[in-house]
């Protein structure tokens, strides 16, 4: 097999390195990364500013903002990138109001589970090398464990102990200060909160593009910046409190909403009644100084 034939493995777990981001990428950065976002299921659905978006296996949805902000790449620059590939029959690009769409072409021939036709013929198989044959050892008579039987089938199996969810805490915390520009910076990652990311990372099917998503809604969210009565602001420890928090952020509860009828009328009778106090003040003053002179 010469060097430029053959396959390697990488995992997605690359994503979550706190090394992978933060530096400009290069045209092959590009396409390797589309590669690592691609989903991998037949099918999954987000939500992005209130509205569904739903990705089939190969592709991607993304916004070209997003991009930007990953590739430490010009808006313009990103275009470019996407565009090249679109001309070499990489990708297939779709781009609407709400969300970019791209689909990594002949997905399946490369990332499917059975092997390449071509690549399997390319193998040497002079190289692989011949079984040899094993001396035959009897075997050694068991003990008779009859008796034991009875007592063992009584005895459960031990359930297996629950795996540790396995994600880069440190990534998942530059993320919301790449992102959430606006609410408040986390100074310590303490074990409290590590702890609080692996639950709700395993509540978000352990798939990033939502937390992002959860993200960019919140950055984007005028109430959870604060504009309030309360001047309250959402943090990170408020978006993974709870299993709850970043469900409502990304169903579009936060999202910004027009003013309503009721709101606008408020607003005008506020305005109507400070000019009369206004008003009231500066006649009662006249009246003030007529009584002095």
């Amino acid at each position: 097999m010469s060097e430029d034939t053959g396959w390697i493995k990488l995992s997605r777990r690359l994503l979550q390195s706190k090394y992978y981001l933060g530096e400009k990428f290069t045209r092959s950065m590009c396409w390797i990364d589309l590669l690592l976002l691609a989903e991998w299921r037949n099918e999954r659905s987000f939500y992005h500013r209130g509205i569904q978006v739903i990705v089939k296996r190969g592709q991607i949805a993304i916004s070209l903002d997003d991009l930007h902000k990953r590739w430490q790449l010009s808006v313009n620059t990103v275009r470019s990138r996407l565009a090249e590939m679109q001309k070499d029959g990489r990708i297939d690009l779709e781009t609407n109001n709400v969300i970019s769409k791209i689909t990594i072409l002949n997905y399946e021939k490369y990332q499917g589970v059975d092997y390449a036709p071509d690549i399997v013929e390319s193998i040497d198989t002079a190289t692989v090398p011949k079984a040899v044959p094993q001396e035959v050892v009897p075997e050694t008579p068991k003990p008779d464990t009859t008796e034991n039987k009875d007592l063992e089938a009584s005895v459960p199996d031990l359930p297996p102990a629950p795996r540790k969810t396995q994600v880069d805490c440190n990534f998942v915390l530059k993320l919301y200060h790449h992102i959430c520009q606006s609410l408040p910076k986390v100074l310590k990652l303490s074990e409290k909160r590590k702890s609080k990311i692996r639950v709700r990372f395993d509540e978000m099917e352990q798939d990033f593009q939502i937390m992002q998503t959860v993200f960019e809604k919140a950055e984007a969210s005028n109430f959870l910046r604060g504009d309030n009565q309360r001047g309250w602001k959402a943090d990170f420890d408020w978006i993974f409190a709870n299993g709850q928090n970043w469900v409502k952020i990304l169903e579009g509860k936060y999202d910004n909403q027009p003013p309503t009828e009721q709101k606008r009328y408020e607003t005008q009778s506020q305005d109507r009644y400070a000019k009369r106090r206004g008003a009231d003040a500066a006649a009662r003053t006249s009246e003030d100084y007529s009584d002095t002179i």
